[in-house]
C-alpha cells in the first residue's frame, strides 16, 4: 500500500512539473494573433517579405490589372501601410491619367513618412510629364502650404520643368536646392540661367547651380563650356574638383578635357593625395622619391585617359604635356605619355621624350612599361 501511495505521489509531481512548464512557456512566448493591430509592424513585415512567393506576385498583378475607376477603392482597401510596390503600382496608374485627383487622394491618405517621398515623386513626375503647366501651379500651391507632405525638392523640379525662372525665385526664398532648377533652366535659356548664378551667395547652393550649368554646357558645346567655366568666380571653379572632371566629362574631346583638368590641377581641383604629393615634390628631392609618389598619384587618376589620347593623337597629347605650365607636374605628364608609347611598342618616340626627365622618373617609367597588366 505504501509503495502504491509513493507511486501516486511521484505521478502527481510529474504532472505538476509538466503543467508548470507549459504555463511558463505560455507566459514567456505568447501566441501571436493572426491580425497584428499595429499597421507600422504590418507594413514592415510585408516589406521584408514582399516579392517572395506567388502571393506577392499575385497581388502586384491584381494591382496592375485593377480597372482604372476602381483604383481609389482598391487603395482604401489596402490601406496606407500596404506594401510600397502595391501603392506605387496603383498611384502610378492613377497619376498617368488623372494626377490632380491622385494627388488630392494622396494628401489625405495618411501615407507614413518613409513612403511619402517615393510616392510623391511618382505622382509629381507623372503630372509634370502629362501637363507641366498645371503641375507647376500645384507645386507652387503646395510649397506655400506648411502642412504639405510632398518633398520640397520634388515640387521644385515640377515647377522648374515649366517655369525655371519662377522656380529659381522660389528656391532663393525657401533655401531649397537649386540643381534641378538650373538643369532645366540651362536647357531652356542658358544665358538667363548663367546670369542668375551671380544672384546666389557663394556656397553650396551656388556650386550646385554652377555644376548643373556646366553639365549642360559640356553636353552641347564643350569648347563653349570651357570658356564659360573660366569666367566663373574662384568659389565656383574651386568646387569642380578632379573627381568630377574625371568621372563626368571623360567623353569630352581630349583637348578640352585635359585643358580643364590641367587648370584644375594648377589652381583648385587637387585630390588630397595629389595635392600632398605635389607639395612634397616641389621641395628639395635629391633621391626623387617625392617625384615618384606624384607620378603614381597622377597615373592613378588620369594615366588611362591620357594613354587613350596618346593612342588616338600622340602628338597632341605630347604637346599638351610638354607645354604644361607647372614645372613639377610637366615631367610627370611627359613620363605618362612616354609610358603609353612604350606599351604601344613606339620605343623611339618614348626614348626621345624620356631623355630629358629626371633619372629616377625615367627608371620608373621603363620599369612600369614592362609590367604585365593586372588580371
Amino acid at each position: 500500500m505504501k509503495y502504491f501511495l509513493n507511486l501516486l505521489g511521484l505521478a502527481a509531481l510529474v504532472l505538476l512539473g509538466y503543467g508548470l512548464g507549459r504555463w511558463r512557456q505560455s507566459v514567456q512566448t505568447p501566441s501571436i494573433p493572426p491580425q497584428i493591430s499595429n499597421p507600422e509592424k504590418t507594413a514592415k513585415s510585408d516589406t521584408a517579405t514582399r516579392g517572395q512567393g506567388t502571393n506577392a506576385d499575385a497581388r502586384l498583378t491584381t494591382a496592375a490589372e485593377t480597372p482604372f475607376d476602381d483604383i481609389p477603392a482598391a487603395l482604401r482597401n489596402l490601406g496606407a501601410y500596404a506594401p510600397l510596390e502595391l501603392l506605387q503600382t496603383l498611384f502610378q496608374r492613377w497619376a498617368e491619367k488623372d494626377p490632380a485627383a491622385a494627388c488630392a487622394f494622396f494628401k489625405e491618405f495618411g501615407i507614413p513618412d518613409r513612403n511619402a517621398k517615393e510616392l510623391g515623386k511618382i505622382l509629381m513626375e507623372a503630372w509634370t510629364k502629362l501637363d507641366p503647366s498645371s503641375a507647376a501651379a500645384f507645386a507652387l500651391q503646395e510649397v506655400d502650404s506648411p502642412e504639405t507632405i510632398f518633398d520640397l525638392g520634388q515640387l521644385e523640379q515640377a515647377l522648374a520643368a515649366h517655369d525655371p525662372a519662377n522656380a529659381f525665385q522660389l528656391g532663393l526664398t525657401r533655401l531649397i536646392g537649386l540643381e534641378h532648377v538650373f538643369a532645366a533652366w540651362a536647357k531652356k535659356d542658358f544665358a538667363a540661367a548663367s546670369a542668375a548664378l551671380t544672384q546666389i551667395p557663394p556656397g553650396a547652393r551656388q556650386e550646385q547651380a554652377a555644376h548643373a550649368l556646366l553639365d549642360q554646357a559640356m553636353e552641347t558645346d564643350p569648347a563653349a563650356a570651357l570658356a564659360w567655366f573660366r569666367e566663373q568666380p574662384d568659389s565656383v571653379r574651386a568646387s569642380v574638383g578632379m573627381f568630377k572632371l574625371l568621372d563626368k566629362y571623360k567623353e569630352a574631346p581630349p583637348q578640352i578635357y585635359f585643358t580643364m583638368l590641367g587648370e584644375q590641377l594648377l589652381n583648385f581641383g587637387h585630390t588630397d593625395d595629389t595635392s600632398t604629393a605635389l607639395r612634397a615634390a616641389r621641395k628639395p628631392d635629391p633621391d626623387g622619391k617625392a617625384l615618384l609618389k606624384l607620378n603614381n598619384s597622377i597615373e592613378g587618376h588620369l594615366g588611362e585617359r591620357l594613354s587613350q589620347w596618346a593612342g588616338s593623337d600622340s602628338q597632341g597629347a605630347l604637346t599638351w604635356a610638354q607645354q604644361f605650365p607647372d614645372p613639377t607636374l610637366r615631367p610627370v605628364l611627359i613620363g605618362q605619355w612616354a609610358q603609353s608609347m612604350l606599351k604601344q611598342g613606339k620605343t623611339d618616340a618614348a626614348q626621345s621624350a624620356l631623355q630629358d626627365l629626371p633619372a629616377p622618373l625615367q627608371a620608373e617609367i621603363l620599369r612600369k612599361s614592362t609590367e604585365s597588366p593586372p588580371k
